[in-house]
Order: structure tokens, then C-alpha cells, then sequence
């Protein structure tokens, strides 16, 4: 809703009071040509609080969050970190009765900076005590966002990353060689991992060879592999140029990609670094947890889930 074309009403509860969105009886009665049915109009604003229904009732009151954290780095060629940052946020499903006024604290929290959060976290109490108070929003809505860097203690040292690549490649006429080797660092198993190689606009082709805790087995692309039980896949995409290998599931026992690729110039020029994407189930680069979930206002004691998980996207350079 705008006012002198600024906006003035952003709330989707708020503007429901204000513009009743429609309904199959309205549909029906606007097709028959029947008028002066229609109920009374509910006075605007009948809740005071923009982001939350007045009324609300539920069998199971219940709220989730979910504590995702991506992480996007650079590596340099000679291996130490050249960009790191994470980007996290709470995602929260409420099913709550009532008004519940609701108040926890996040473990860890003097490591984030870059706060953003939902208009019901009351601002000026969180920058006192660091304890985030607010009546939730009824359904989905993201309580706040914030950002955590990773920084390197020892530039010699390797990287503190979740997963490490190690490449060798070398080019030829025509064409070029490669092998990759990629091994989790964290005590989680990575899972959904892909690495991305682009081997030029030139590229013609590639093949090649899978070696891992499984065993040695080569294919014809994506679905041919199989290691652990689970399908380790690479393929070749004609129409992009890019060899992708696919993990499902990674730990600290190294998988090695080996292979070759042919290019219809005599200088082939692939890209300079490669892509490497994972989730990380049940985990968190900043070890933020919730703590006891304090409610007032209401009689009830609500269920609380809490899971985390990591995205990550790491460029290696060789």
C-alpha cells in the first residue's frame, strides 16, 4: 500500500484487513449476478500487530528454525585463502495460538556482525542484552540475517575450509590433462558435493577415470559410477563446456578424478580454477545455537525444533 507513492503498508496480514482478497463464494455470486450478499466489512486493522493475525488457534502450537549458513571462499594457487565469508540466517515456521511473546539468546553471537532482522525483533533489547524478543509472525519469515568472516590465523597454513581440492593440470596441443583430488576436512561428511571444471568455448570432448575408496572404475558419463553405494557421477556437458563431478557423499577418504580433454584450437584455454559446491546437514560454521526458548503472554509451552546446515562455494585456482 502506498501513500503519496511512498510505501506506507508492507505487512500481507495488515493488507488483508484492508483489501479482502477473494473467495470462491464472491466468484460464484460475481458469476450469477447476485448482489448485496456480501458479509460486513471487518474494521481495518483489527489486529495491533501488523505482522501477526488476531484470533490465531492451533491444535499443536509448535515453531522451528532452521540456522543456514553459506559459505563462499577463493583459494589462491598457492593454497592459502584469498576470500573467505559466511552469510547466515535463521528461518523460522511458527504455528502459535494466541500473541506468544517469545525471547531466546544465540550462543555465539559475538562473532556475527552485518545484523538484519524482521520488524517484530525488538531492535534496542538485543543491542543490550543480545537476547532476540518478539511476537512471531503466524506461517514462514526470516527472524534475522548476519554475516561471519572466516579469517586465516596463519597465511601459511592451509585453509580453514570444509573441503580441500588439489589439482594438476597440463596443456598440450589440442587438447590438455588433468586430475583432481578432493578430501572433507570437517568432522561432518559433506553431502551433494560438485566440482565444476569449464574447459573452454574450444572444448570438444573429455574422458575419464574415478579412483576411490571404492576402487578404480572408469564410465560414459553421469550414472556410470558407483562408489560406497552411492553413484559418483562425472559427465561432460557439450552445450556449457563444463566436466562436472558429482559426490554424494564425502569424507576424509580422498576421491581422485583423472582425465583428459581434446579442443578443436591448437592453444586450449579452460578456465583458470575450479568450482566446488556441498552441503554440510546438522552443522555450523559459527556453532550458533538457540537457547532456552522463553514464551509469555500465553499459558501454553510450545514445541521447539532447531536443525542447522551449511551451503558452501569454494574456487580453487590452479
Amino acid at each position: 500500500m502506498l501513500d503519496e507513492g511512498y510505501p506506507l503498508t508492507t505487512e500481507s496480514n495488515a493488507l488483508r484487513d484492508i483489501v479482502i482478497p477473494p473467495s470462491l463464494l464472491n466468484k460464484i455470486l460475481a458469476a450469477t449476478g447476485v448482489s448485496g450478499l456480501s458479509a460486513a466489512t471487518p474494521a481495518p486493522f483489527s489486529s495491533p500487530i501488523p505482522w501477526r493475525k488476531s484470533g490465531l488457534r492451533y491444535n499443536n502450537n509448535e515453531i522451528y528454525f532452521d540456522i543456514i549458513e553459506e559459505l563462499e571462499a577463493t583459494v589462491g594457487r598457492n593454497g592459502n585463502v584469498v576470500a573467505s565469508n559466511v552469510w547466515g540466517r535463521v528461518v523460522c515456521k511458527s504455528n502459535l495460538s494466541g500473541t506468544p511473546d517469545l525471547s531466546f539468546s544465540l550462543s555465539n553471537s559475538k562473532e556475527m556482525h552485518d545484523y538484519s532482522f524482521h520488524p517484530c525483533v525488538r531492535l534496542q533489547k538485543f543491542l543490550q542484552t543480545k537476547q532476540l524478543s518478539f511476537v512471531p509472525p503466524d506461517g514462514n519469515f526470516t527472524l534475522l540475517t548476519y554475516q561471519l568472516p572466516i579469517p586465516s590465523p596463519n597465511p601459511a597454513a592451509p585453509p580453514p575450509l570444509p573441503v580441500h581440492l588439489k589439482s594438476d593440470v597440463s596443456l598440450h596441443e589440442r587438447g590438455g590433462a588433468f586430475e583432481i583430488t578432493v578430501t572433507a576436512r570437517s568432522s561432518k561428511m559433506l553431502e551433494n558435493v560438485r566440482v565444476e571444471f569449464k574447459l573452454g568455448n574450444s572444448a570438444t570432448g573429455a574422458e575419464c577415470t574415478h579412483t576411490g575408496s571404492g576402487g578404480q572404475s572408469t564410465g560414459g558419463g553421469f550414472g556410470a559410477l558407483s562408489v560406497n553405494g552411492g553413484n559418483v557421477r562425472w559427465g561432460y556437458d557439450p552445450q556449457t563446456k563444463v566436466l562436472k563431478w558429482e559426490i554424494p557423499s564425502l569424507t576424509n577418504m580422498a576421491q581422485t578424478l583423472k582425465g583428459a580433454f581434446t579442443s578443436s584450437d591448437e592453444a586450449p584455454r579452460p578456465s583458470r580454477s575450479f568450482v566446488v559446491t556441498f552441503e554440510i546437514p546438522q552443522h555450523s560454521l559459527s556453532m550458533a545455537k538457540i537457547d532456552q526458548l522463553r514464551i509469555s503472554g500465553e499459558s501454553y509451552k510450545p514445541y521447539k525444533g532447531v536443525r542447522s546446515s551449511v551451503q558452501g562455494r569454494v574456487e580453487y585456482r590452479w
